[in-house]
Formats: structure tokens, C-alpha cells, sequence
């Protein structure tokens, strides 16, 4: 190794002499590199996050119904003192989250359990709609769907009229 007063240290190699270090260029260009694959990566993780969180919402909504139905079909009575009418699923009209309620044959209804979506997730659906007793059947005879939004996606849960949740 050689020592120079213009160049610093250099590096002999079969008679010729090479600088032992990187240029400011060389870093800048590295560290340019590192920044954009850093970046991409973020970005591509905050989409993959904000599909599972509305994936994550979709499934608990299929799950929530399908006990709602499940509870029709078995004609759970919880606070029904009469015959059950079935279970009725109510969507907040600011998409907020739902409420399923034990209806009663004297037209009476009790709330069971109440549901919220994931921060930021919000569904269009504003309304309800009843599972029959014993069928798991719509009440109303059309299937219904229920969009839940989040960030720009969607993901649609569907009730058919034979109470099938897809």
C-alpha cells in the first residue's frame, strides 16, 4: 500500500496504482438505489395491509350472519317469551356496523349482539332483513348485498334469498 499527498491511500496492483475507497457518486447512487427499493416496499405493504383489513371485515360480516342464521334456524330463544320470528339483521344507516335482534311472533324484538366495522371500513347497505325460523330463509323473499368499502377497495357480502351467505 502506498501513501500519497494528492490521492490518499492507493492500492498497487501489478504496477499500477487504484484509489482504495468509494467516490461520492458511487455512495449517492447506492444510497439512491436503497431509498426507491425502501419506498416500493412501504407502499406495496400498506395495499397489502389495507386488502387484509377489508378481507379481515368481509369475513367477520359472512361469520356474524351465518350465526344469525344459524340462531334462526335452531330457533334459539334468548329473550322471547312467544314463538320466535327469527333473527333480524339491522345496518346502521351511517354504515357504521350492524345489530342482530331476536325478533318474537308478537312483534317485538330484542337485541342480541351489535357489531362495529374495523376503523375506516364502512358498508352501503342500510336497511334489515330477517332470517325465518327453521329455513334460514330471507324474510323478504331477495337476497341482499351488503358492499363494505375501505380506502378505495370493496368487497361484497352476499345473502341470498334462501339465506345462503356468499
Amino acid at each position: 500500500m502506498v501513501y500519497s499527498e494528492k490521492k490518499g491511500f492507493m492500492v498497487e496492483n501489478q504496477g499500477k496504482l487504484f484509489s482504495a475507497g468509494l467516490t461520492l457518486i458511487e455512495l449517492l447512487v447506492t444510497a439512491t438505489i436503497l431509498v426507491l427499493l425502501t419506498g416500493g416496499a412501504l407502499a406495496a405493504y400498506r395495499s397489502f395491509n389495507d386488502r387484509q383489513i377489508l378481507s379481515a371485515a368481509a369475513k367477520e360480516t359472512k361469520n356474524n350472519l351465518s350465526m344469525a342464521r344459524n340462531w334462526a334456524m335452531t330457533v334459539k330463544k334468548v329473550y322471547c317469551s312467544q314463538t320466535a320470528a327469527g333473527y333480524e339483521v339491522d345496518f346502521s344507516d351511517d354504515g357504521s356496523g350492524y345489530t342482530i335482534k331476536e325478533k318474537c311472533s308478537d312483534n317485538s324484538s330484542s337485541e342480541v349482539q351489535s357489531f362495529s366495522f374495523p376503523g375506516g371500513v364502512t358498508g352501503d347497505y342500510m336497511g334489515s332483513f330477517t332470517f325465518k325460523p327453521l329455513t334460514g330463509e330471507l324474510e323478504s323473499g331477495s337476497g341482499v348485498e351488503i358492499n363494505l368499502s375501505y380506502k378505495g377497495r370493496t368487497q361484497t357480502v352476499t345473502v341470498k334469498a334462501s339465506g345462503l351467505i356468499e
